[in-house]
């Protein structure tokens, strides 16, 4: 179990590495801490009163109750951004799907999406590549290609998130819906010049 652990963490470790300026590929990946609140209860009155974090786009996270104290030390202004959660206990807190990264401080707290950015990305088309892939455009005229998985709707709104290692395709993640609901796939965006964050 031990050895699992600083397996777990070292790849973790080279993945945030690897990938540390996907906003120079994709800019609204990163955002910032700007505000904090208490949360009314998802549909179904739970989790009332826990924190939320609300980011410089306008979406809202809501912390797990047991990350709140790593949470306490975070400031307004610092960078953040949200990925999905890959880890084995994810069974046991199915509604907290993603992790959000404080990139100053090096720490991530489980949360789960309670609203979208103050002005969401949409689906504006969704083309068939393959039987395993299928290309979708966003609202930003960003086209991403994802795994035949999930269904994407034209009209649905979209969060993006960092996810991978640069060149693979899992680079991203889009999501949709909100609180319990939230479904994601990895994503990679179409032409995207990744000489721009390789590490020198």
């Amino acid at each position: 179990m031990k050895k699992i652990a600083i397996f777990t963490l070292l790849a973790f470790t080279a993945t945030l590495s690897a990938f540390a300026h996907f906003e120079k590929i994709y800019p609204d990946a990163l955002q910032e801490v700007v505000s904090k609140q208490i949360y009314r209860g998802d549909t179904n009155g739970d989790f009332k009163g826990d924190t939320v974090y609300i980011l410089s786009d306008g979406s809202h996270w809501k912390i797990h109750a047991d990350d709140l104290g790593k949470c306490s030390s975070w400031q307004n202004g610092q960078p953040v951004n949200i990925r999905a959660r890959m880890d084995w206990c994810l069974w046991c807190k199915p509604k907290h799907q993603f992790l959000i990264y404080n990139r100053a401080l090096n720490e991530t707290a489980k949360v789960m999406l309670v609203a979208h950015a103050a002005q969401p990305k949409k689906i504006v088309k969704v083309e068939v590549l393959s039987s395993l892939y299928a290309l979708v455009t966003l609202s930003d005229s960003k086209e991403w290609i994802v795994p035949r998985k999930i269904s994407f709707i034209p009209g649905e709104r979209i969060y993006v998130g960092s996810q991978g290692i640069y060149g693979k395709d899992r680079d991203f993640v889009l999501i949709k819906g909100r609180e319990s609901e939230s479904q994601w796939s990895f994503a990679k965006l179409k032409n995207a010049d990744y000489s721009l964050i390789q590490e020198n």
